[in-house]
């Protein structure tokens, strides 16, 4: 496999490579084959090689939202390096691998705005679009016009926003629990405003200063979605927006914070942030987790469900 690899892609393959280090919660096994793409070019050739193999792989951004086994991958992880962007009028066009504090500084510094809310979330624009991400009442969707891909097939296509299927945190890609089969994107065309540089300076600051106050330490962020409820408790009526409750919330309400299996913990400042102390385990954030969710149904019978995605897993 590794000479296939090499062969037609041309690029340098690398085996069992740490992917800990790659994530921002630093936990994880060994890539059994591992290819880093440094523009769009390179990851279509990476990807269009594995579609046609046939072999099991997954895209790697920045590692936000990522939970990777203990025992690794066993197959190849492409890690999406690509970075270009063009404007055209109040449109631009990106490449999926760029990093969103990157992007958000481009932007600002070409007077574009509209993406300030992401400020302080550290993965990559084609994780985004996968996670819908969002903050501060606004997420990514509502900023896109397609998306480029290369389908399960191997042809690239153009998919229009309409039929990408948002929803909270959530998309097409997020809703295919195969890797193999969500299609990759290459690039995104986003639909961006102009604006006075001192303005998107100044939004881009404030969020900036109401992200401070959240948790240090190696996490994934935000671990569980916020649930949608049916039926509001009194008691829920001042938190519940949208008919959705925080997960930190209810997480609070079963004493999780400090809570602990091993190394890793849940943040003592937010219930829904669990933290590596830096020698911590795959399997013990799963457990934890496992637990967490199990509590919460108990006592309210309400089901938590993951942001991060667990990869490696049987």
């Amino acid at each position: 496999m590794l000479d296939t690899l090499k062969e037609k892609t041309g690029l340098k393959v690398q085996e069992n490579v740490p992917l800990k280090n790659l994530t921002t919660i630093h936990i994880g096994g060994n890539a059994r084959y591992f290819i880093e793409a440094r523009d769009v070019h390179e990851l279509l050739a990476v990807a269009k090689t594995v579609v046609e193999l046939g072999v099991k792989f997954f895209i790697l951004g920045g590692g936000s939202n990522l939970i990777i086994s203990d025992s690794g991958f066993e197959g190849v992880v492409i890690k999406n390096e690509s970075g270009d962007m063009s404007i055209e009028s109040n449109e631009v066009m990106v490449d999926s691998g760029i990093k969103l504090p990157v992007l958000i500084r481009k932007l600002a510094e070409l007077d574009m705005g509209g993406l300030e809310f992401l400020c302080g979330i550290p993965g990559t624009l084609g994780g985004a679009v996968v996670n819908n991400a969002g903050a501060f009442g606004d997420s990514i969707s509502n900023h896109i016009k397609s998306v480029t891909i290369l389908d399960h097939k191997g042809e690239v296509r153009i998919v229009l926003k309409n039929d990408l299927q948002f929803g909270y945190r959530s998309s097409i890609f997020k809703q295919i629990s195969e890797h193999e089969k969500r299609g990759i994107i290459l690039r995104v065309r986003l639909i961006l405003r102009k604006g006075a540089r001192e303005e998107i300076a100044r939004k881009i600051n404030n969020y900036l200063r109401l992200r401070a106050d959240q948790p240090k330490g190696l996490s994934c962020g935000s671990y569980f979605k916020n649930p949608k409820i049916e039926l509001i408790e009194k008691e829920w009526e001042q938190v519940v927006k949208d008919g959705r409750i925080p997960a930190g919330y209810l997480l609070e309400q079963i004493n999780a914070k400090g809570r602990r299996d091993g190394a890793v913990f849940v943040s003592p400042k937010h219930a829904n942030w669990i933290i590596n102390k830096g020698k911590g385990k795959a399997e013990e954030v799963k457990r934890l987790a496992e637990s967490l969710k199990a509590e919460v149904d108990r006592r309210f019978g309400i089901q938590l469900e993951e942001e991060v995605e667990y990869i490696g897993f049987d």
